[in-house]
């Protein structure tokens, strides 16, 4: 019989282990890929940021918050309970007892004012994890983008420096060849060694995006990206860049639901300086002899005020109505601020995309240059020094042509997340 007892709590055991092992499997994050990509990186700042996850709990308490607004149309439910009078040494009377319900019927606007109060703020909570969430995809995109071309920038530099340890190869066999002097691979030496430390500045560039993008997020197992093509944005003008901000803005929807809101709250406040009217229902059990013992039941009409002490009910609405004011100027100055945005945003744009265009022919025509110079050089038409110059200036102008290609995709992304044109975007891409 021990025996089977024991075989029961083994196995238990082993269903209790299970289940813990499966709930421990529901909670733990996706495995991060080696390969990582952009609609990856995006949906998991989206949805594990833990800033993305307060706003989401917010948005549900002012869902409950409105869920509690709307339970004040409903009856009110009182019961009190006293107990026997005692006189002298001797306990008289019996325990009383007092059922009351409490309907109201007319609160001077306070409860419809208090639901419109809280449901503008769950508007309010909702338009602003919103916000978050296209604040958070804006940051993973552009550190996915800045991350990407920070490894293209490294190759670029270790490509540089393998054609310069060429370069020095080359020069030190003409030099025990008698026909270059030491001067020439001390300088070809030099050049190398300035492209080998440029590589190293840019490895650290490329830790510090790396870092940006893990941090955003959450994932650190990720060894190298998928190549993404960021659209070229649509020609537009500032008044168009501005409707497009303003129209897909998330917290100017915020802050118009938070000034609804406020005008709410006021509304409450001028409701509380009037008086209300319910309709009481009441049972009273177990009077008292000295009030004849008992059950009555009774229904009345009540009217109801409670003012605060002094004008604080009127100073409550002054102070609510100054916060209204107070909403409306906060949404003028967002209003304001994202106008200006969109501007940057779009002069960033369009400055970058011109850099773009002024750099590639010059990369195009060094390019050229770098191998038409090591041809004449060998033909004795032009010097050491030239030939260097001329690659060094090539990786130069090929890490400038980088960087501003990333100012430019990250200038084209922020346009497309403020202006709405990015998740649709996103979806193409693959995961």
């Amino acid at each position: 019989m021990s025996a089977m007892n024991e075989l029961a709590r083994c196995a238990a055991l082993g269903v209790a282990l299970g289940f813990f092992a499966a709930a421990a499997r529901a909670q733990a994050p996706a495995a991060a890929p080696e390969v990582l990509s952009l609609r990856h990186a995006v949906s998991e700042a989206v949805l594990r940021h833990p800033v993305r996850l307060r706003a989401g709990h917010e948005a549900a308490a002012a869902g409950f918050q409105r869920d509690a607004a709307e339970w004040g149309r409903f009856p009110t439910l009182t019961v009190d309970a006293a107990p026997r009078v005692a006189g002298g040494d001797t306990p008289s009377g019996t325990p009383t007892t007092t059922v009351r319900l409490e309907q109201p019927l007319w609160a001077g606007g306070r409860i419809d004012a208090s639901i419109d109060a809280a449901r503008s703020q769950l508007s309010a909570a909702e338009s602003a994890e919103t916000e978050t969430r296209q604040r958070l995809a804006e940051r993973a995109s552009l550190a996915f983008v800045g991350w990407m071309h920070a490894l293209e920038r490294v190759e670029i530099a270790r490509a540089g420096a393998a054609q310069l340890a060429e370069l020095v190869r080359y020069v030190r066999r003409r030099e025990s060849e008698g026909v270059a002097s030491p001067a020439d691979v001390a300088i070809a030496t030099a050049r190398h060694g300035n492209v080998l430390s440029l590589a190293t500045a840019l490895r650290g560039a490329l830790e510090r995006a790396r870092a940006e993008l893990e941090a955003v997020t959450l994932i650190s197992s990720f060894r190298s990206g998928v190549p993404v093509s960021v659209p070229a944005y649509p020609e537009r003008g500032d008044a168009q860049v501005e409707k497009e901000y303003l129209d897909n803005s998330p917290l100017i929807a915020q802050r118009r639901a938070e000034a609804e809101a406020a005008r709410g709250q006021a509304a409450v406040r001028r409701g509380q300086m009037l008086p209300r009217v319910a309709l009481r229902l009441e049972h009273l059990s177990g009077q008292s002899a000295a009030l004849g013992a008992g059950n009555e039941s009774r229904a009345s009409v009540v009217l109801q005020f409670t003012p605060e002490a002094g004008l604080a009910s009127y100073s409550g609405y002054q102070a609510a109505g100054s916060r209204v004011e107070a909403a409306a100027a906060q949404l003028d100055a967002d209003d304001n601020e994202l106008r200006l945005r969109a501007r940057t945003h779009w002069a960033d744009y369009a400055a970058t995309r011109a850099q773009v265009g002024e750099i590639e022919p010059q990369v195009t025509a060094l390019d050229a240059a770098a191998r038409s110079f090591m041809r004449q050089f060998e033909a004795g038409r032009k010097s050491w020094l030239e030939v260097l110059n001329t690659h060094r200036e090539l990786v130069d102008a090929r890490i400038s042509l980088s960087q501003a290609r990333t100012a430019r995709d990250q200038a084209a992304l922020r346009l497309m997340v403020n202006a709405g044109a990015f998740w649709p975007w996103l979806e193409t891409l693959p995961r």
